[in-house]
């Protein structure tokens, strides 16, 4: 029998304000970025600046054994998460299914689904990080601005049964005009899969309270445009028209924020060992059972917990 939780009961100092300088708390109850560049500007900084990212510092590298395993731990638990959600959408996974991949990065989960027989496709702004590490997936990628990329796939008749976007939303100029535009190539047993940073966090938010942290330390000015929460991603899309199948929390190394010796925002240099802890234990936690462990990060999913949120949405009504 499914257990049922009481429901969630946060402090009372835990309430979102709006009070913060860069950014302003939207209808949705998630916080955007006061001043955002233009298209145009947007277009030009990826171009000078994402893509030699990709080409040079943040790719050109090659992971250690602990660090591919927590990657390819994550992937394990992303699947089991998806085969779950597209029977709850009436899509039986043993039957097949394709999916695409939206900012898919170095190429890992495409990787992963590809030599699992799913017919895949990813989409990016840039090549340099795929054909560093999967080159033998550059057949299944196509290069630029998912705004005009889907509208053209859906043109086509490109439709998916699974479409993750993972840190995709919060870079966007308007998160509710992207999600219409991944509609366009959802069908009616489609799930969506989204991973955004849980920024402005009940934990960043308490720190920042108290004093323990003195500046928004993640803020990503002008690139990140959107600040999610739990509460705010689900209420934007439902507003445009998707229900909440499953949400998780992702990553958890931001509970070390609540240690003075390893709040790696005003000691960063125990940046790296809180990162590696954070990868230690949930190494372990998939060890001992990648299923109980995807029940653990639900719970504290919905108690609004982790560096990173994962929910998954169909279209509504069908």
């Amino acid at each position: 029998m499914e257990k049922k939780w009481p429901e969630v009961k946060t402090p009372a100092e835990w309430v979102k304000k709006d009070i913060y300088e860069p950014v302003f708390l939207n209808r949705y109850g998630y916080y955007e970025l006061r001043k955002q560049n233009t298209p145009e500007e947007r277009e030009k900084n990826f171009e000078e600046n994402y893509f030699q990212n990709y080409a040079g510092q943040t790719y050109a590298k090659q992971y250690p054994e602990c660090e591919l395993a927590f990657i390819k731990n994550k992937i394990e638990e992303r699947e089991l998460v998806i085969r779950e959600n597209l029977e709850k959408a009436g899509k039986n996974p043993e039957d097949g299914y394709s999916l695409l991949d939206i900012g898919c990065g170095e190429g890992f989960l495409l990787k992963h689904f590809h030599d699992k027989g799913v017919k895949v496709k990813g989409i990016d702004f840039g090549v340099y990080a795929l054909e560093h590490f999967h080159p033998e997936l550059r057949s299944c990628f196509e290069q630029g601005d998912m705004e005009k990329l889907l509208p053209q796939m859906a043109a086509r008749g490109e439709y998916y049964d699974v479409v993750n976007a993972d840190r995709v939303l919060d870079m966007v100029p308007d998160a509710g005009e992207s999600v219409e535009r991944i509609k366009e190539v959802m069908s009616e047993h489609s799930i969506l899969v989204v991973k955004v940073a849980n920024n402005y966090s009940n934990i960043q938010r308490m720190l920042l309270a108290d004093g323990e942290m003195k500046e928004e330390y993640w803020l990503d000015d002008p690139d990140h445009t959107g600040y999610f929460n739990r509460e705010g991603l689900i209420a934007l899309m439902e507003d445009h028209g998707l229900d909440c199948l499953d949400f998780y929390g992702d990553t958890f190394v931001d509970l070390q924020l609540l240690n003075p010796y390893s709040n790696y925002y005003e000691k960063p240099e125990t940046g790296h060992a809180a990162h590696q802890t954070a990868v230690r234990i949930e190494n372990l936690l998939h060890e001992i059972s990648p299923e109980r462990t995807v029940e653990v990060y639900r719970l504290l999913g919905e108690m609004g917990f982790g560096r990173e949120i994962v929910g998954v949405f169909r279209i509504k009504g069908i």
